[in-house]
């Protein structure tokens, strides 16, 4: 009872209920006497036909389910089937109610790009967002690399679900399935990359661009400096300005000799005692 079906679902077969005495039962879509319920169940009256808990069973299709909306059934009962009179049927209708719903819809699924760290095994997190469907979109979701044999995500049952996953690299794609109370279902696929990055960013270029030294990395990085060397620790080198994420800047100083470290998201760094590159500012020479 009070429960939710799916989508575009008009009626419930082989609807049971049961009763303490052998009887005729009725139900309808209005709350009315016995006599003008319109729809009959198929109602055991044998004592051979009771179950283990002495009850009888009576049986129907309920018809007429509509979506997105209370469907309310209501069944009334006359004992002594048997008998044309003095009969004794339910003073009140047990109403039952069906809860019609709308479809499923899986919103977002992610990740959709490229995942990159520097180990072998790379945390990579599906993700799933729903909605509609019964509740605002709360739903269990399941994920497949066959679309066969699925596998319940880690956290779901919510409107919001993931899954984290450790995959060597390669190129992968995920069937994301998610299913609500009312039985709605929707499916999407996910593909997606997974790479392996251990080297440290690369200086591609170094120029006097107006009052700085600029220095262009092959991906994005943080860089530090030094004058003295390179054997120094990363967290104790000075940062250098950076802008986009690939474009660092230090005052131009023809003074001094920097000895520079850049290191990635992933912490891929150069060795301890070297340096991505060592620049120097020269003084320009006086045009003739």
């Amino acid at each position: 009872n009070d429960m939710p079906v799916a989508h575009n679902q008009t009626d419930i077969e082989d609807f049971e209920v049961y009763t303490n005495e052998p009887a005729d039962c009725k139900w309808s879509h209005l709350d009315q006497s016995y006599d003008n319920m319109e729809e009959e169940m198929s109602c055991s009256s044998s004592i051979l036909d009771m179950n283990a808990q002495m009850l009888y069973k009576c049986s129907t299709t309920l018809t007429g389910i509509k979506n997105r909306q209370d469907n309310k059934f209501f069944i009334r009962c006359k004992d002594k089937p048997l008998e044309t009179e003095d009969r004794n049927e339910n003073k009140e209708s047990y109403e039952f109610t069906l809860i019609g719903t709308q479809e499923l819809v899986i919103d977002k699924v992610l990740p959709n790009e490229t995942i990159k760290d520097s180990s072998d095994s790379v945390k990579v997190t599906l993700e799933a967002r729903t909605s509609a469907g019964y509740n605002e979109g709360n739903s269990t979701c399941y994920y497949s690399e066959t679309e066969n044999d699925y596998i319940m995500f880690f956290e779901t049952n919510s409107y919001k679900h993931s899954q984290d996953l450790w995959l060597t690299q390669g190129n992968y794609n995920y069937f994301i399935k998610c299913v609500d109370l009312g039985g709605n279902t929707d499916t999407k696929k996910v593909s997606f990359n997974v790479e392996t990055d251990r080297g440290a960013p690369i200086v591609a270029r170094a120029y006097h661009e107006e009052t700085h030294l600029k220095l262009v990395t092959n991906e994005e990085a943080k860089c530090v400096y030094d004058t003295k060397n390179c054997n120094y620790l990363f967290d104790e080198g000075v940062s250098l300005k950076v802008i986009d994420k690939v474009n660092h800047f230090v005052d131009w100083d023809t003074k001094k000799k920097l000895y520079v470290k850049c290191k990635d998201k992933y912490d891929n760094q150069p060795s301890p005692s070297q340096c991505s590159i060592v620049a120097k500012a020269f003084k320009n020479r006086k045009k003739s």
